[in-house]
């Protein structure tokens, strides 16, 4: 199995960067391997422990030992310690409202609310990749109200815009935007939405995703969401 040998792999090097390399490209492999659902969040489970990031807290759970974490706090701490370390990097810098919004949940001061599934998005994004940069999260706490306004999942604290992997701008119909829709395609709950379907067909990169709708959007970010109106998390 593909997952298996990237596990192997991962183990024998050195470099902790190579590793989480190594095992993101597992992860991506999975779908083509299992396709999506069931088996797909169960082998992810079973075989890909996720090893620890620059930036992230040691200890139990979460993105350490496992694909993301089980809780808001921690979700939230580990992601504001991915900020501290230059991984995790919001579009109009350290006082960015939106990153903001991660470190409030992460200490308790903060009265904004983003929701575990959209963190764990985030995540998983960092386990894939070396940088990740975000230009949206909850909007209701901004008052931005670009696009569908209030009917976006961005007004529940359900929504993430990436704008760049690894320093690259993304369009979402780009290398690393693919690589991220295809890891994240069979654990989204029923009700989710990926942005710019518009610029994957026009370059050839698009694939149906049962259960979620891929909705036209800008091509200079890509729009990921577990839907506005359901309170499922993804399928791990």
């Amino acid at each position: 199995m593909k997952v298996l040998a990237a596990v192997k792999v991962a183990q024998a090097l050195n470099s902790p960067a190579s590793r989480r390399a190594v095992l993101a490209a597992g992860f991506v492999g999975i779908v083509g391997v299992l396709g999506t659902g069931t088996m797909l969040t169960h082998a992810v489970a079973a075989a890909l422990p996720v090893l620890p990031a620059p930036g992230a807290p040691a200890g139990g759970g979460g993105a350490g030992t496992g694909v993301v974490s089980p809780s808001e706090k921690e979700a939230a701490q580990q992601l504001a310690a991915a900020m501290a370390a230059g991984r995790l990097v919001f579009l109009n810098g350290a006082g960015d409202a939106y990153g903001q919004q991660i470190l409030g949940m992460a200490d308790g001061t903060g009265t904004c609310h983003i929701q575990l599934p959209a963190l764990q998005l985030i995540q998983i994004a960092l386990n894939m990749f070396d940088s990740v940069g975000i230009s949206d999260l909850n909007r209701a706490c901004t008052g931005d109200l670009p696009g569908s306004s209030g009917y976006s999942a961005h007004w529940v604290g359900r929504a993430i815009d990436f704008y760049s992997f690894n320093g690259v701008a993304l369009t979402g119909a780009d290398t690393f935007s693919v690589q991220y829709v295809n890891a994240v395609a069979g654990i989204l709950p029923a009700g989710s939405q990926i942005g710019q379907i518009n610029a994957r067909i026009a370059n050839g990169t698009y694939f149906d995703i049962p259960g979620v709708s891929q909705i036209d959007d800008a091509h200079n970010h890509l729009h990921v969401d577990v839907g506005r109106s359901v309170t499922d998390g993804l399928r791990l």
